[in-house]
């Protein structure tokens, strides 16, 4: 039995401001600035994260039942437009 065992809990990193809302919009086209901004905020707590986490993380704020191919083609182009600008990691 250890006595003193003081093991350092770190606390989860955390996002820079207040979350960005994502407003509910009809069509994923009508998505200007919001996916980015909502994307910048999500990482900016500097946890490396796949693309695929990414996404299911702004699509669970979507007001859209299927995760159809065009709402994940233009999520996904925010992210490599997002890496490419060095805007996430």
């Amino acid at each position: 039995v250890v006595a003193n065992d003081k093991r350092e809990v770190s606390s989860p990193p955390l996002r820079q401001g207040l979350e960005p809302p994502l407003p509910q919009l009809e069509s994923i086209d009508d998505y200007k600035g919001e996916l980015a901004e909502y994307i910048i905020w999500y990482c900016s707590d500097g946890v490396l994260r796949s693309d695929e986490e990414i996404i299911e993380t702004v699509f669970a704020q979507l007001p859209f039942n299927r995760r159809g191919a065009r709402i994940i083609r233009r999520i996904n182009a925010e992210i490599e437009r997002l890496r490419i600008d060095r805007k996430i990691t």
